[in-house]
C-alpha cells in the first residue's frame, strides 16, 4: 500500500509542478470550489516567489511525502 501512496504522491505533485512550470494549470471561470481554491493558492505563491520556485517547491513536497510513505513501518 505504501508504494501506491508514494506513486500517487509523486504523480499528483509532479503533475502540479509541471502544470505550474508550464503555466497550464486548469482553472478559469468553471471548475469545482476545490480547484478554484488550489488555483488561488498557486497564483498567490507564484506571484510571491516566482514560477520556477513554486514549481520546485511543489516537486519537493511530493518527493518528501513519497519518502514519508516509503519509510514508515507497515501496519501489518
Amino acid at each position: 500500500m505504501r508504494y501506491v501512496q508514494a506513486f500517487v504522491s509523486l504523480g499528483l505533485f509532479g503533475w502540479l509542478a509541471y502544470a505550474v512550470a508550464t503555466d497550464t494549470f486548469p482553472g478559469g471561470d468553471g471548475g469545482s470550489s476545490k480547484t478554484r481554491a488550489v488555483k488561488s493558492v498557486i497564483t498567490s505563491a507564484t506571484d510571491e516567489f516566482g514560477t520556477v520556485q513554486t514549481a520546485l517547491g511543489l516537486a519537493v513536497v511530493g518527493i518528501v511525502l513519497a519518502m514519508f510513505f516509503l519509510m514508515r513501518r507497515s501496519e501489518v
